[in-house]
């Protein structure tokens, strides 16, 4: 059975205004089509819908019990038409975003909160991990996009979406941690707490010419692959490192993040996709995240 859903719209007006006039007024219709169309959905349930006479009109048993289904119906095909306009505009779909553990700190869960508020026919789902692993995942076609800490002028799209300086991270009971500024060249001597090469080459890459223009190089046996395990080394003990400043909001316990001098804003953070993709949700997602950065001071999500 083939239900006509004008037929439908047409039953649930008449039940809500219980008078065919209103309802065909409601409607923008006349009366006789309205009295053929609820005659004719009637003819196709097979059974009466209305008690009516010249006087007054009333839901029969049946007609209150079929009327709950007709709203949902009609529902589901109002959302149905919806999505389909949104995603007719790119504004609806489902996404498969990466992210590296330091974007947690750089605003990407509010930049999601509001994404979600402006789009909510874009679905998204997060995959944390490294900027080496979310390059191959987009290039594979298993991530939409990737928030990395190193930007690639190669095949991807590319957007800078957070800048800042680094700073030392020091155990708070260094001989430096009450400093409100540090010359690297003063910790020469110390162990340094480095993030892989591996999985970000750029930082690596950053610390290492750092440590070049400070005329030493940094004396390390520990690499880690995530900003907050650096973190929880230097508190510990086993060293200190040069981070982000971003890192500073993690609020580790036992360690001090003191200015480096001469440190200057770069970008730390980047968004990465494939442009040659047609993904469905993709393009909003870029320029929510544009718009934000051009509103932001410095172009981050976070200020």
């Amino acid at each position: 059975m083939n239900v006509d859903l004008r037929h439908l719209r047409y039953f649930v007006a008449v039940a809500s205004e219980l008078h065919f006039g209103r309802a065909a007024q409601r409607l923008h219709i006349t009366q006789p089509p309205l009295s053929v169309g609820i005659r004719q959905l009637e003819d196709q349930l097979g059974f009466r819908l209305f008690h009516r006479d010249s006087k007054r009109v009333a839901l029969t048993p049946t007609g209150q019990a079929f009327l709950p289904k007709a709203h949902e119906l009609l529902n589901q095909v109002d959302k149905a038409e919806e999505f389909g306009a949104a995603l007719a505009k790119g504004h609806a779909g489902h996404l498969d975003i990466g992210f590296t553990g330091a974007m947690l700190f750089r605003g990407l869960g509010e930049f999601l909160s509001l994404f979600e508020a402006l789009h909510p026919h874009v679905e998204f789902s997060l995959h944390e991990g490294s900027s080496l692993e979310q390059k191959r995942l987009v290039r594979s076609g298993r991530l939409d996009a990737g928030f990395v800490n190193v930007g690639d002028s190669g095949d991807f799209g590319n957007l800078v979406c957070f800048k800042e300086r680094y700073v030392v991270c020091l155990p708070e009971k260094h001989r430096f941690a009450d400093c409100s500024c540090i010359d690297l060249a003063s910790l020469r001597d110390e162990r340094f707490v480095i993030f892989a090469r591996g999985p970000s080459p750029g930082h690596y890459d950053h610390l290492i010419a750092l440590c070049a223009q400070a005329g030493f190089e940094p004396r390390s046996r520990l690499e880690v692959q995530q900003f907050l395990s650096v973190a929880a080394m230097v508190a510990s003990g086993l060293g200190i490192s040069v981070v982000p400043a971003s890192i500073a909001r993690s609020a580790m316990p036992g360690v001090r993040f003191i200015a480096l001098e001469g440190s200057e804003i770069q970008p730390t953070a980047f968004l990465i996709w494939d442009p040659k993709r047609e993904t469905p949700g993709l393009d909003a997602f870029v320029d929510t995240l544009k718009q934000v950065l051009v509103r932001s001071e410095l172009g981050n999500l976070s200020a």
